[in-house]
């Protein structure tokens, strides 16, 4: 997590010093392909898979990925994007560990975010929903609904470049859980427009 943040800020202390670009921003009508790296923060959450009242928890897990986008206006993106992880799981039962396994992670997401500001640098709300999968999991379940709402900073630092940060929080559930999940998850995209 220290790692990630410490990226994120260095990410964002390279570009700001230079003076945005004068005017409104410029991207209504124009695609991009962008970079994202996330951080997914843990969750637990409690089964009867093995147990009655067995606990599940999911590690901290970054993620790397590519996202897709269209700029309908200067304010609304709508954009998909896709990540891939590993994950680690633990299951225990009053502080006794009845088992772990580790799985590959796949979330696809479409997104729909809207930069409050007609400037290069803006806050922006997001949304998005989709799946998130863990392939090799005997117990958590192959693929399950993910949706998530959030927010943070974009900045158009040249004609064809952009740099976004932002936080969103994630919820997904998994088969056989008592309940879902919610993790906070910190993200990082950098990208080309055309």
């Amino acid at each position: 997590m220290k790692l990630f943040v410490v990226c994120a800020a260095a990410t964002l202390l390279t570009f700001i010093p230079a003076a945005a670009r004068a005017g409104g921003a410029d991207r209504d009508g124009r695609s991009e392909v962008f970079a994202v790296a996330k951080y997914f923060g843990g969750d637990d959450t409690t089964t009867s898979i093995l147990f009655p009242g067995e606990q599940v928890e999911f590690d901290d897990t970054p993620g790397f990925g590519v996202g897709f986008g269209y700029n309908f206006t200067d304010h609304l993106n709508v954009n998909a994007t896709f990540v891939l992880g590993d994950s680690d799981w633990h299951f225990g039962l009053d502080d006794v560990s009845t088992g772990s396994e580790s799985s590959p992670m796949i979330q696809m997401l479409g997104n729909a975010d809207w930069n409050l500001l007609d400037a290069p640098l803006t806050p922006f709300l997001t949304a998005g929903a989709g799946v998130i999968m863990f392939p090799d999991s005997s117990l958590v379940g192959a693929g399950e609904f993910n949706y998530g709402v959030g927010g943070g900073v974009r900045w158009d630092f040249a004609e064809h470049a952009f740099v976004k940060v932002w936080y969103r929080a994630d919820f997904f559930g998994l088969a056989n859980a008592d309940y879902g999940l919610h993790v906070h998850t910190f993200n990082v995209g950098i990208g080309f427009m055309r």
